[in-house]
């Protein structure tokens, strides 16, 4: 594990975080059940925002991969919307590992460092890329507390360094004192063939509960997975 990796970790698994630190915890649920663990911690100042992302394999899942995701993400805010400014992700679940850098001048992405730096990972030019989220902006975008009427009816298009894929989020449903709206993940581009071939699109269904301040946050996400069945569930602080 690398020193970026580790520190990630600590930081969103048990480090002391500063007091304007925002923090939310997902279990993850396969088949019923339990295989993992997604913290995410942000900081919105005026203009700007910091966040970060981890993913812990737990449970049954670790007798087959010790697998861990992190990454940070800091850029600025305009209008509601979040436009990366530098992104460090890394993720090793036993297959491929993977870590990139990027930077971002006015929305477009520039790959700084790429590991590893291979055809497999080069088939989309960052250059083509503009107006994209990395997956730890999505992920603050979509988890964090929002305005009732802006949870759902919402299109994200994001760029990991490698591949560009589309998260759409349907209209919002009322059932009792909740939000649900339906949605689908979409491979869009920069996949190998294998990949697009076992599958390009995933369904899922999200909820979203009322929390202080007239907001509603995501509370649970269930979704297809290759392996069945799967969710996201927030954790009680």
């Amino acid at each position: 594990m690398t020193r970026v990796l580790l520190c990630l970790l600590l930081v969103l698994l048990g480090a002391p975080l500063r007091a304007d630190t925002e923090r939310a915890t997902y279990d993850a649920v396969l088949l019923g059940l339990p295989v993992g663990r997604l913290e995410v911690a942000w900081r919105l100042d005026d203009g700007a925002y910091a966040a970060s992302a981890a993913f812990r394999a737990a449970g049954l899942a670790r007798l087959v991969s010790s697998g861990v995701y992190a990454g940070s993400s800091e850029g600025t805010r305009r209008a509601g919307r979040l436009i990366p400014g530098a992104v460090e992700t890394e993720r090793d679940f036993g297959r491929r590992p993977f870590k990139v850098r990027m930077r971002y001048a006015d929305g477009v992405p520039e790959i700084l460092t790429l590991s590893p730096d291979t055809a497999r990972y080069r088939r989309l030019d960052p250059a083509t890329q503009g107006g994209t989220l990395d997956p730890v902006s999505f992920a603050l975008a979509f988890l964090r507390p929002v305005a009732a009427t802006e949870a759902c009816g919402r299109q994200f298009e994001l760029f990991d360094g490698a591949r560009r894929s589309r998260i759409e989020v349907g209209p919002a449903l009322r059932e009792g004192g909740v939000l649900r709206c339906t949605g689908r993940y979409v491979r869009v581009d920069g996949y190998t063939p294998e990949e697009l071939a076992e599958r390009t699109e995933y369904a899922f269904s999200a909820v979203f509960a009322a929390v202080a301040g007239g907001q509603v946050r995501l509370v649970e996400v269930d979704f297809d997975s290759v392996l069945g069945p799967a969710a996201l569930r927030l954790r009680s602080e």
